[in-house]
């Protein structure tokens, strides 16, 4: 009886769309105080503010923003400009996800593949096209306190990094 009880708990669960590979994904659902921070060759770009995580399927979870970000200080005070970015992890099965990066309509990294533990978090490295370049990347999702840092990065290249600190939801 024990197994036919189990059985059905993991067809339904499985059903529902409740699994592990979802449960990593869903932890991030919600709208949470973030800091953002993109450096690339035209400099340093930082902005804070609401962030909201969507998860438009039961296998992929989204976040995206058009921000005014700090592109640096002059005589005259801060600098900004108006930058998007849309981020979109998705389950590939098996403890495998799919990371995709754009800023300003235009791929950063695509179909970047992510394991994951519920010890280590997200985690990937391989050679990818990043911002049109061929290089060595890395990417990680860790959790951090009460949220969790994102970040994606060129081995060797402080001009191509891109991190989003999910600090509380809020």
């Amino acid at each position: 009886m024990k197994k036919l009880s189990l059985l059905l708990l993991l067809t339904v669960l499985s059903a529902s769309g409740c699994t592990k590979n979802s449960a990593a994904l869903s932890q991030f659902v919600g709208t949470w105080n973030a800091t953002y921070s993109l450096f690339d060759a035209t400099g340093i770009r930082v902005t804070s503010g609401k962030l909201t995580v969507k998860q438009p399927s039961a296998d992929t979870v989204t976040f995206g923003e058009s921000a005014s970000v700090v592109t640096g200080a002059g005589q005259f005070g801060v600098r900004t400009e108006t930058k998007s970015f849309d981020v979109r992890l998705k389950d590939a099965g098996s403890g495998n996800y799919i990371l995709d990066l754009k800023i300003d309509g235009k791929d950063v990294v695509t179909n970047f593949p992510l394991s994951y533990s519920e010890s280590d978090g997200f985690s990937g490295r391989g050679a990818t096209a990043l911002d049109g370049k061929q290089r060595l990347v890395a990417a990680s999702i860790k959790k951090d306190g009460q949220g969790f840092v994102w970040k994606i990065s060129a081995d060797g290249d402080p001009k191509a990094e891109y991190e989003f600190t999910f600090k509380e939801k809020g």
